[in-house]
């Protein structure tokens, strides 16, 4: 099944939820004046947990529709946040050619 897939959708969204909050500490500091600095590293840490998570789910053939649900859900999530990356076309072109292999 998709189990990796579904892990991987979960991560995804841990990792967007963790990035908008050290977004909204960091406003917060900079109207307060003082440094980000430290939040800046944490946000640059999930980055680094981000990509590579993105490129899996870039480069993971989904086996159900569950699967194929995760992936869109990350390229709607990336197209309303309006933060597009390398990934979601590549997402967005293999959930295709799951959906007309799965169709088969």
């Amino acid at each position: 099944m998709d189990e990796a897939l579904l892990a991987l959708g979960a991560e995804l969204r841990g990792i967007a939820a963790e990035r908008t909050r050290l977004a909204a500490e960091h406003l917060e500091c900079q109207l307060a004046g003082g440094c980000p600095r430290a939040i800046d590293d944490d946000f640059a840490a999930l980055s680094e947990k981000w990509h590579p998570a993105m490129r899996r789910l870039a480069d993971t053939p989904a086996e159900t529709a569950d699967g194929i649900i995760v992936k869109l859900r990350a390229v709607a999530t990336a197209l309303a946040c309006g933060q597009t990356g390398p990934y979601e076309e590549d997402i967005l072109l293999l959930a295709i050619a799951d959906l007309e292999r799965l169709s088969r």
